[in-house]
């Protein structure tokens, strides 16, 4: 079975655009592949671990109402919410 076959959708690059549109196609039904070339998610929009203390990449802060805020609203993720999971 080819990508095409089986994936509505494929987005390349996790970063901010990338797991956003992969979010709204998900949440309309689709089938999507979304690829990253690092070994974790969110681009610029990340942290990476220097001798045990974590350094943001990019993005510190979402704008309250923004668009980010907005799509998180309509795939049904609450205002606020964090994710606590870290990397190994």
């Amino acid at each position: 079975m080819s990508l095409e076959q089986r994936y509505d959708a494929i987005v390349l690059g996790s970063g901010v655009g990338g797991s956003c549109a992969a979010a709204l196609l998900a949440n309309e039904g689709c089938k999507v592949l979304l690829a990253e070339k690092r070994a974790y998610l969110g681009g610029r929009f990340s942290t990476s671990d220097h001798d045990g203390y974590l350094c943001a990449t990019g993005g510190l802060a979402v704008q309250v109402g923004g668009p980010i805020e907005k799509v998180c609203a309509q795939i049904g993720i609450a205002s606020g919410q964090r994710c606590t999971q870290r990397r190994a």
